[in-house]
């Protein structure tokens, strides 16, 4: 499993913006087969934070739906960013 998270900088101003401009691509990433978890969630306290946690099966999955891009007026609203992939395994019950 690989696991992506991290923070995104938004003006405040326009964090709602953001988030509603991302829908599609969250809707996109929900619906492929190799992705459990897509979530891009305001902070309840930074209001110029966006906070972002995904998981995907394979690190070739990442790849696969990064690569058909993301929507450029909506990137353009990100000031600044921290976000980082892991690989993760998954703890025996």
């Amino acid at each position: 499993m690989v696991i992506v998270t991290g923070w995104l900088q938004v003006e405040p101003l326009m964090r709602q913006s953001f988030l509603s401009g991302c829908e599609p691509v969250i809707r996109q990433a929900r619906a492929h087969p190799e992705c459990s978890q897509y979530v891009l969630a305001p902070d309840p306290i930074l209001a110029d934070r966006v906070h972002v946690f995904e998981a995907w099966e394979t690190p070739e999955a990442v790849t696969r739906f990064r690569e058909k891009g993301q929507q450029p007026a909506v990137m353009r609203l990100i000031a600044d960013a921290k976000v980082e992939q892991f690989q993760a395994q998954a703890c025996p019950q």
